[in-house]
């Protein structure tokens, strides 16, 4: 009886997993194009896609402009610190922390919207081109 239900717990907490490493893949893949490779040319993609591409990367790139602004910034929260005399120190790891979790929200979010304006079969071959195109760059630091 109890080793149906360990199976079943196993293979859920595998799958998401399995989900979740897909996600930070398409995350990390979709977050160098929306924000480090914003106008450069994309061979697995018509002129109308990449017209869309540009269009989701700017939009994604603003949303995110607009959450963090939404944030203290470290020099508004030292300057608290200074005038307080507490220790802030906290306060700005959770500034940091909610920063990166809505960049990460609204990257994600802008990447559906991609899916969904491409069509899964266009969406997954840019990605696959995204991937090789990563596996191909020289990494930062090193020469080859």
């Amino acid at each position: 009886m109890m080793r149906p239900a360990i199976a079943i717990l196993l293979s859920c907490c595998f799958f998401q997993g399995v989900c979740q490493t897909t996600d930070e893949s398409l995350y990390t893949l979709y977050n160098k194009l929306f924000f480090q490779r914003p106008g450069q040319p994309i061979a697995a993609l018509t002129d109308q896609e990449i017209k869309t591409v540009e269009t989701i990367a700017a939009d994604c790139r603003d949303a995110t402009n607009a959450a963090s602004r939404q944030h203290p910034t470290a020099w508004d929260l030292l300057m608290e610190s200074i005038e307080t005399g507490q220790d802030n120190s906290e306060k700005a790891q959770q500034v940091q922390k909610d920063r990166n979790e809505d960049s990460h929200r609204i990257v994600l979010l802008h990447i559906g919207q991609l899916r969904t304006a491409l069509g899964a079969a266009r969406f997954d071959a840019l990605t696959a081109w995204l991937d090789a195109q990563q596996l191909t760059l020289p990494k930062a630091g090193k020469r080859q």
